[in-house]
């Protein structure tokens, strides 16, 4: 009886080559796509899992209250690290990482400013499995200027020599090379491409780890199993405590977060790099199902539709003796061939598109099907799931037929199943206009994000970041050289940019003095005078740094932005006297409010100091024309290289960083688009074999119509009718899920776009529009046929 099955499933196949291969294409396309996604979601959650220990390993970060502000960052001071480790026995290790910013390393005459260059303890081997190709783990970092390189890094610095024993110049500094690293997974959460020994800053400032200053060190703690994270949490405050005071306990809060959950669920302050986000992973999981369901839906779609085309197949196998349960295996079983039909077009599909959105959104997503055991399992299981679910209902619905009614031909098994396939027509639809709502609105969003005013130009700004104190010091006359070059506009000087987060002040407004009676925490920068002249940053009221050249007696001048103004509840701040840390000075203006953060935040007070030492300066801003860049940026290098003491030349465009504050985004937005073009089109085949099919059951009555006087236009008109009121009730259905999702996506963005009517009607219209164009072929096959041709045989 095997045999019999695969030869009727591979019979039916061939006798109906259309459906067969609308079925086929349908599913793989579908199954494509949730396996594309598939490897997607594993790759976001499989970081950090490649650490034997992962499980154990926490990373200990810090809230601290200021004034009613709670501020969270991932680095925390360098001493508490050991101090957990000595004082609870529950914590086998404490590991730090230290980033040394974009040092200049230099081999030889050749220099490269890097960045990524951490700084680690001797022990982190033993807490974490970055594999250690050449080297002792033991003390590959335990004296003060050892260095590791990656494979890579040593392959570039190097070649095909052995780079052991020799040194590398890190900012002046001869380090010494103890060992190579493999090349960190791209599933980590940190990545490095130097790894030099901690001791080395601890030889470099006395102070390092000895005193609690300095939120710089991304800390990890592996615990044992007598030991949770979550009495350590509980245990912190006593601990602060005794080893500070009460006020620490109260204002500070450190706590755990598990190392497989960093990239997904941490967003804090100073990340060690820009992590992805759960509610990614969510959507694009319930953006496979969709697509699984779309093409599930397509193939009981077209199979109940041809249940009457088989009918006395079924009625002759009840006849000669098969139950109903044997042949709901037969039909389960061609369901289940024909899904695996698909498998190689599937994987094929798979490897195509991965190459394009890789080099298209810049990802790092692998796919090694035969070389991957368990992502094979994982993808028969699918293709089984698939092909099961997708023949359930036809092998329940044709295994169901009485031997005597479709024998004697009776028309009404012809009915039987319409209900159920217009129920699936509009479910999958209703997905349809889902996944296009969603599309709509990501894109909204993000062209909302990009064209959403800053309040300040980020366009035609050149950055150069300061690390060398002979910049800092000749900053005045580089400041002139550069504004003599043409096309040099302006230059500036601060602590911070517009898009990279200053740091937190705190400040006693006028009339509160030292006493603290009304302490406030606002983000502090200082800048030069040309600052807002460089950023076209908009003044409100009074006057900028260029332009208040009167003598004070203050030490310091600041400008507030209108919020900090709100906050403090000055409605008119010029002449007004703040103080700080050190800093007593008058406001002489207010600017409007722009974003200095990501657009994902809401703007938040702002004071600007005046920038009156240069050991302040950490970046250089220069304003150029937008015309012949390459030359203005040969002659801006040219003077970087006169008083730059050798460092090498390093800048990058201001607008190209803010734009990667909305990576995510944008590869959200881009992945969204192509799956939703992709499940309209799953969509069409299936109304494409449906229409086909029904046109072909419902000739007679065309014909019929048209001898009674019914033209070809009325033909079209009934025909369509019918397909468009399934897609308008799968609108009425999809509309309201689709706003729930995205007023739930949406919530998580300080600034956001408004839903609007518009966005579901164009939704709506899409899928209407695909709909027309998809049956009225049919519909003018049908209207064109010759009524002799199908009613002379009554």
């Amino acid at each position: 009886m095997l045999k019999n099955y695969i030869t009727a499933a591979l019979r039916n196949l061939k006798r109906n080559p259309g459906f067969s291969l609308i079925n086929i294409f349908g599913l793989s396309v579908g199954t494509a796509c949730s396996l594309l996604i598939l490897l997607y979601v594993r790759e976001e959650l499989s970081y950090d899992r490649f650490h034997e220990k992962a499980e154990h390993i926490h990373r200990l970060v810090f809230e601290e209250n200021r004034s009613g502000t709670l501020v969270k960052t991932a680095p925390i001071f360098p001493i508490i690290g050991p101090l957990l480790a000595e004082e609870f026995p529950g914590i086998i290790n404490a590991v730090r990482f230290e980033r040394r910013y974009r040092p200049c390393v230099q081999k030889g005459e050749e220099k490269y400013i890097e960045e990524r260059f951490f700084h680690a303890d001797p022990h982190v081997f033993e807490v974490f499995d970055f594999p250690l190709k050449i080297g002792n783990p033991d003390t590959a970092l335990k004296e003060p200027y050892s260095l590791l390189l990656t494979e890579k890094t040593a392959e570039r610095y190097f070649g095909e020599e052995s780079p052991m024993g020799k040194t590398l110049s890190v900012d002046g500094k001869d380090y010494r090379i103890q060992g190579i690293l493999a090349d960190i997974p791209g599933n980590s959460h940190i990545h490095f491409d130097f790894l030099a020994s901690i001791s080395t800053l601890q030889l470099e400032n006395r102070y390092y780890g000895n005193i609690w200053g300095g939120l710089s060190a991304y800390t990890y703690l592996l615990f044992d199993g007598s030991f949770s994270p979550e009495e350590l949490e509980a245990a912190i405050p006593g601990f602060l405590r005794k080893q500070r005071n009460e006020e620490a306990a109260r204002r500070w809060r450190f706590f755990l977060q598990p190392l497989t959950g960093i990239h997904l669920r941490s967003h804090l302050n100073y990340e060690v790099e820009n992590n992805g986000d759960i509610r990614t992973v969510y959507i694009f999981s319930a953006a496979a199902l969709f697509l699984l369901f779309i093409a599930c839906i397509n193939f009981m779609n077209l199979s109940t539709a041809r249940s009457s085309t088989r009918a006395k197949e079924v009625g002759l196998r009840k006849v000669l003796g098969a139950d109903r349960i044997r042949l709901m295996k037969q039909f389960l079983g061609e369901s289940v061939v024909m899904t695996f039909a698909a498998l190689p077009p599937a994987i094929f599909l798979v490897e195509i598109f991965l190459r394009i959105l890789n080099r298209v959104l810049g990802v790092r997503i692998s796919f090694a099907f035969f070389r991957d055991p368990m992502f094979m399992g994982i993808t028969a299981a699918v293709f089984l799931f698939v092909g099961l679910a997708s023949g359930s209902y036809p092998a329940v619905f044709l295994s169901a037929f009485h031997p005597s009614t479709v024998l004697r031909g009776k028309g009404s098994v012809l009915m039987r199943g319409r209900t159920f396939r217009k129920i699936l027509v509009v479910f999958q639809f209703s997905l349809s206009v889902i996944l296009m709502v969603g599309t709509v609105v990501i894109f909204s969003q993000l062209d909302f994000f990009r064209n959403k005013k800053l309040g300040f130009n980020k366009k035609n700004v050149v950055v150069f970041s300061v690390q060398d104190e002979t910049v800092r010091s000749q900053f005045s006359l580089l400041k002139r050289e550069l504004l003599a070059q043409p096309g040099v506009l302006g230059v500036s000087a601060s602590t911070a940019l517009p898009g990279v987060s200053p740091g937190m002040g705190v400040f006693w407004p006028q009339g509160e003095g030292a006493a603290g009676e009304k302490l406030l925490q606002f983000r502090f920068l200082l800048a030069d005078a040309d600052f807002s002249n460089v950023f076209d940053i908009e003044l409100k009221a009074g006057k900028s740094f260029l332009y208040d050249v009167s003598s004070s007696d203050l030490k310091e001048r600041f400008l507030i932005n209108e919020t900090a103004a709100q906050r403090i509840g000055w409605p008119s701040p010029v002449g007004k006297q703040l103080e700080t840390e050190g800093r007593r000075g008058k406001v002489i203006g207010v600017v409007k409010d722009f974003h200095f953060r990501s657009k994902h935040q809401e703007i938040e007070p702002l004071v600007i100091g005046l920038l009156s030492e240069s050991r302040y300066i950490y970046h250089i801003s220069v304003k150029i024309s937008g015309s012949d860049i390459r030359d203005v940026m040969g002659r801006i290098q040219s003077v970087w290289e006169k008083t730059s003491s050798g460092r090498p030349f390093f800048f990058y465009f201001l607008d190209e960083q803010i734009d990667r504050l909305y990576r995510s985004e944008e590869i959200l937005s881009r992945l969204f688009g192509f799956f939703a073009v992709l499940a309209v089109l799953i969509a069409c085949l299936g109304l494409i074999g449906l229409a086909s099919f029904t046109a072909e059951r419902r000739y007679k009555e065309f014909g019929i119509r048209k001898v009674l006087g019914a033209t070809s236009e009325n033909i079209v008109w009934i025909f369509s009718c019918e397909f468009t009121k399934w897609v308008l009730l799968a609108n009425l259905i999809g509309w309201p899920v689709a706003y729930i999702a995205a007023r739930s996506w949406l919530s998580h963005f300080a600034y956001r776009i408004e839903l609007r009517p518009w966005m579901f009607l164009a939704a709506g219209a899409t899928a209407l529009v695909t709909t027309w164009a998809t049956t009225v072929f049919q519909a003018l096959k049908a209207a064109k046929t010759r009524p002799v041709d199908y009613l002379r045989c009554e």
